[in-house]
């Protein structure tokens, strides 16, 4: 089976489901955050409310069984198709966002974090999982990669008329590149480097996309030798995951 751009996330998830390798290179990043999670809620007995931003033929479920997934555009297993920038819960509703793939998609940061900001918790996160920059990256996201990576822009925008526009390069804008504009825009938030995703076996794979023949036995394989030296994926990965924790 090859994806098309133009198939559905139905479609999409399907063919994530039936290959081995690109479920566990998936799950691999929900139970990283998973992980992280728990480390904060040890006595904490309650259930969470887990929001998902840009669940669309994700696999997000198979961690988080009860997460609620939104989009803004339909599929089958979403709960809400909704905008990022217009989030319709209540104040202080949600315990957690997750965002994978999604945030080089919002057409407007600061108005999602502002929004976003509404609806959580004090001690609440967000768990973004964005394309990383490093010296393998830049070059496949300039050689090998249809969405663009652009450095240049000021302002923390895309274009809003079209949900699948989208720069790649805003979460090095936003948390590298304008690390100091961001803490002053938003003095109540923390932000921490978490992980990384994404490393040599996922490129040598093709991706979703791309998936070339390479059996899932050898990228299970070198996957499994990635997480054992983790320092490495530093260099090599084309995704990593930030928190961002409402302090107040």
């Amino acid at each position: 089976m090859k994806l098309n751009r133009g198939d559905s996330t139905d479609t999409v998830k399907q063919f994530i489901l039936s290959d081995p390798f690109l479920l566990q290179s998936y799950s691999r990043i929900f139970t990283f955050i998973n992980l992280d999670i728990s480390k904060h809620n040890e006595q904490n007995e309650r259930p969470l409310r887990i929001l998902e931003i840009g669940g669309a033929g994700g696999i997000s479920e198979m961690v988080f069984p009860n997460i609620i997934k939104t989009d803004v555009v339909y599929s089958k297993d979403l709960d809400l198709v909704c905008s990022g920038s217009n989030l319709p819960f209540k104040n202080q509703s949600i315990d957690i966002i997750i965002m994978k793939d999604s945030f080089h998609h919002l057409p407007d940061i600061d108005l999602y974090l502002s929004n976003a900001m509404k609806i959580i918790k004090v001690g609440s996160r967000i768990y973004i999982a964005d394309p990383n920059w490093n010296f393998v990256s830049q070059f496949i996201y300039k050689y090998f990669h249809p969405e663009p990576f652009d450095k240049k822009p000021k302002k923390w925008v895309t274009d809003p008329t079209q949900p699948w526009h989208s720069n790649q390069a805003l979460l090095w804008i936003v948390f590298k590149r304008d690390r100091k504009l961001f803490l002053k825009k938003f003095p109540n938030l923390n932000i921490n480097e978490i992980g990384f995703s994404s490393g040599l076996s996922y490129i040598i794979s093709g991706g979703v996309y791309s998936r070339n023949k390479i059996g899932s036995r050898f990228l299970l394989l070198l996957l499994k030798i990635e997480n054992f030296f983790p320092i490495f994926s530093r260099f090599t990965s084309i995704s990593k995951i930030i928190k961002v924790t409402k302090l107040w």
